[in-house]
């Protein structure tokens, strides 16, 4: 049973990882084109 809760907690903290790191890219892709748009108005 432990093994077996040991492998659970790893799957979530996989999870939360690729969440994180899918939130992180995704919040960087968003401000990226923001800036080029801002950039691209002001011209």
């Amino acid at each position: 049973m432990e093994k077996l809760e040991e492998q659970e907690l790893m799957n979530i903290d996989g999870g939360v990882a690729i969440t994180t790191g899918g939130l992180i890219a995704g919040g960087l892709f968003v401000t990226g084109v923001g800036i080029g748009v801002a950039w691209a108005l002001s011209d």
